[in-house]
């Protein structure tokens, strides 16, 4: 199967989940056999419309802003040209022209929040689409019910509906855009590579200090909404220290490392006896109020990836933390430090327990949360599209 994969608002390569997630999975598709190309955002403007190479798969870099009409105060003009002067149409010839130079069996759409293009080309082409939207990005920029958000969401109700399939992360998200775009979407969930996050020897140069103690671990950003000083003062008084990956932050009883490549992040949550992800969508002020009304709808890879590590976690009990993590892990109430220090006491003192419920945790990623496992769903939805 030939597969034309446009991530346009994505640089490839590039340090966040965004990258993770679409490299994983292609490298999984091609795994299967299948034949992978690469349409992304240039991160310089020489490498506009220019071919690379990246691991073994062709990577096409461009510069498309296809923005929802009408155009924002604060847009900057060359997105204001590109959607004035019906750059889309244009960008349409391209890709049906690659398209048919290719012999492309199916177009995979990762969603920003831009006019989606795959529609409208596969429509052009006579090939199915496949559009996968993770995250609410209109309802998070102009809230529900605001004219802004009225008016652009005719233009994504009609670009969703062009797509021969919509694919979201979770339940949630499921129930969010169903509802503000008329779609029937799927939901194929997020994964960790278990080959590159697997249990190792801990080694321990550099981190003398941490020999000998209960670690407990966190990766990724240090947004409010991560939750990471909360993290930090539950810890306090405790008999643990902490490893902070993704940030850097004062630690009295620990440390933190900073960012690192996401190739090295297995090597440090190797340290760590526990680990952490104290989610605290109540802090995020700009997306609360959705949370409220919803949940949270996201579906992170950090948990996934600790589970593959064979750690115990804890988690806030939020969105459908609780369902990935029963049995391998312990859960609290959003914004309820002591439940947190409790949490981590608990396991702290209990070796057995935490190995017990570090050795489920791979087990679930091996059974239904491997990236190998999520590209065979994404495989039988496009063989039910082509097929």
């Amino acid at each position: 199967m030939r597969i034309l994969y446009l991530a346009l608002q994505q640089e490839f390569p590039a340090p966040h989940a965004g990258f993770s997630h679409v490299y994983s999975v292609i490298k999984s598709l091609r795994k299967l056999g299948h034949e992978v190309i690469v349409v992304c955002k240039a991160s310089r403007r020489e490498d506009i419309w220019k071919w690379k190479n990246y691991d073994g798969f062709e990577v096409l870099s461009t510069s498309l802003h296809l923005d929802y009409f009408p155009p924002t105060v604060n847009m900057p003009y060359e997105r204001i040209r590109q959607l004035m002067t019906l750059e889309i149409l244009r960008a349409c010839a391209k890709f049906k022209k690659l398209v048919e130079d290719r012999k492309i069996d199916i177009i995979h759409e990762r969603h920003d929040m831009r006019f989606d293009i795959s529609g409208l080309v596969s429509k052009l082409s006579g090939i199915p689409s496949v559009l996968e939207v993770n995250s609410p990005f209109l309802e998070e920029c102009f809230g529900e019910g605001s004219v802004g958000y009225m008016l652009r969401n005719i233009t994504r109700r009609a670009s969703f509906k062009l797509s021969s399939s919509v694919v979201v992360q979770t339940g949630i998200l499921k129930k969010i855009i169903d509802k503000n775009t008329g779609v029937n979407s799927k939901v194929i969930k997020n994964g960790a590579d278990p080959e590159m996050f697997r249990p190792l020897e801990k080694d321990f140069k550099s981190f003398e200090f941490l020999k000998g103690s209960v670690v407990v671990g966190f990766s990724g950003a240090f947004k409010p909404w991560h939750g990471v000083d909360m993290l930090i003062e539950a810890s306090k008084g405790l008999d643990v220290k902490l490893l902070l990956i993704g940030g850097k932050v004062q630690v009295s009883n620990g440390l933190a490392v900073g960012a690192i490549p996401h190739e090295e992040v297995p090597r440090y949550l190797n340290l760590c006896d526990i680990l952490v992800a104290p989610f605290a969508p109540s802090k995020d002020e700009k997306r609360k109020e959705m949370y409220k009304r919803y949940g949270m709808w996201w579906c992170p890879l950090k948990i996934f990836e600790y589970m593959a590590m064979e750690k115990p976690v804890i988690s806030s009990r939020v969105g459908e933390v609780p369902e990935y993590l029963e049995g391998a892990g312990l859960t609290y109430e959003e914004g309820d430090v002591e439940g947190l220090r409790d949490a981590i006491e608990k396991l702290s003192k209990d070796k057995e327990l935490r190995e017990r419920l570090g050795r489920r945790g791979r087990e679930k990623v091996l059974e239904h949360y491997s990236w190998d496992k999520i590209a065979k769903d994404t495989e039988r939805l496009y063989e039910e599209l082509i097929f």
